[in-house]
């Protein structure tokens, strides 16, 4: 029997900054809800959620459409994928993001 609405946790990949502040941004809001040192003990949820606006962009560097997550907060920052074949491409940083809520804007 239907009781409500459940989401998944969504895969993002972002790309990165010349200064790397988007891996630096999520780290630490990743750092914010696991407590590195003791990985049993996580934060409270009301202390990590936000709310999320991701712009989605087309090949032209045109933005298309704008994604809001509502409660949104990080629950795994992957590692990039970095080699000489791909010396002349975006770094990305693949993220997997929990959240209550979606809605396009």
């Amino acid at each position: 029997m239907p009781f409500g609405l459940i989401y998944s946790t969504q895969q993002l990949e972002i790309i990165e900054d010349e200064s790397l502040t988007v891996r630096s941004i999520f780290d630490k809001w990743q750092s914010a809800v696991f407590n590195e040192e003791n990985s049993y003990t996580v934060a409270y949820y009301d202390d990590v959620i936000t709310n999320f606006t991701l712009r989605i962009f087309d090949q032209a560097g045109e933005m298309v459409k704008e994604v809001r997550f509502f409660e949104a907060f990080p629950v795994a920052v992957q590692p990039s994928q970095v080699s000489w074949a791909n010396s002349n491409s975006n770094l990305i940083i693949p993220i997997e993001l929990a959240y209550r809520e979606w809605r396009l804007t």
